[in-house]
């Protein structure tokens, strides 16, 4: 198993609860943002395994967060 977090970048939680669910049933473990501006210093400080990044999120967009990371 992966000890390494998967982020999930979603800012509406009916869409992120179960994404959230169905990877921690996988045994994966997951960090959560609901906007653009925390998943930079998410990605840089947890380095997670994977970043499911949505493109449409309020204040800053994935388009965006991509671009930084």
């Amino acid at each position: 198993m992966n000890r390494q977090p998967i982020l999930i970048v979603e800012d509406e939680p009916n869409i992120a609860g179960p994404i959230e669910t169905y990877l921690k049933h996988a045994g994966f473990a997951t960090i959560r943002a609901a906007d653009g501006r925390r998943a930079p210093d998410l990605i840089r400080d947890e380095s997670p395994w994977l970043v499911m990044l949505d493109l449409l999120l309020p204040e800053i967009d994935g388009w965006s967060v991509a671009r930084a990371c």
